[in-house]
């Protein structure tokens, strides 16, 4: 082989060689190109799942944070229809007890007409009356109104007022019980069926004593 022939095949292989590693050097590129973009795309897809992981997350915060309100507001709500019920049923109670009151108030009103009676037998008599008849008092149904059934003078001078079952108690007692003082009788007023007498009238205790 000639020289020439021979240098020109040592020229083709190193070519070939060259365009093996271009070609080698272009896939390589390709190769990592295409890593780089398959690279980015995975990056791209985790940045979309934790974008998409915080949205959902600040979502369930905000509900969260809603579902609290909601649960303060029913709580607030709550606590004001519990708080109208207690003023409801304060209110309730203060009119029932204004009721009774009233209702006993006006047998105490008879009661009075009763005790000056009594006062001036005893200013006559040096002791105190144990019955209408002696006090010279009508008989004591006669002294029924509103939830008065009776107004009868008992033993030592007591004035019992007996009230209907409108007011609380069927046959309740309300004392007027007199004491003995310098100048004259001095009256106490007990009950022993209204416990809560002295709330309802002021100038009343509750006794267990019956006359």
């Amino acid at each position: 082989m000639s020289k020439s022939k021979l240098l020109g095949l040592m020229l083709l292989l190193i070519t070939l060689g060259l365009m093996a590693n271009i070609i080698s050097n272009n896939h390589e590129k390709k190769r990592l190109a295409q890593a780089v973009q398959e690279q980015q795309q995975r990056d791209k897809e985790q940045q979309q799942r934790e974008e998409e992981q915080r949205i959902h997350q600040q979502r369930l915060q905000e509900l969260q944070e809603q579902n609290r309100q909601r649960e303060a507001l029913v709580s607030r709500e709550e606590e004001q229809m519990r708080l109208r019920q207690e003023m409801l049923a304060e209110s309730d109670k203060m009119q029932d007890k204004a009721l009774r009151s009233a209702k006993l108030s006006q047998g105490l009103q008879m009661g009075t007409m009763l005790k000056m009676t009594v006062a001036e037998y005893y200013q006559i008599h040096g002791r105190a009356p144990t019955s209408n008849r002696e006090a010279g008092l009508e008989q004591p149904e006669a002294y029924a109104a509103g939830t008065l059934a009776a107004a009868e003078v008992r033993r030592d001078g007591v004035i019992a007022l007996v009230y209907t079952a409108d007011s609380g108690v069927k046959g309740g007692e309300v004392y007027l019980r007199p004491s003995e003082q310098a100048f004259g009788l001095a009256w106490a007023c007990e009950s022993p069926d209204y416990r809560d007498i002295d709330q309802l009238i002021s100038s009343c205790v509750y006794a267990q004593e019956r006359y």
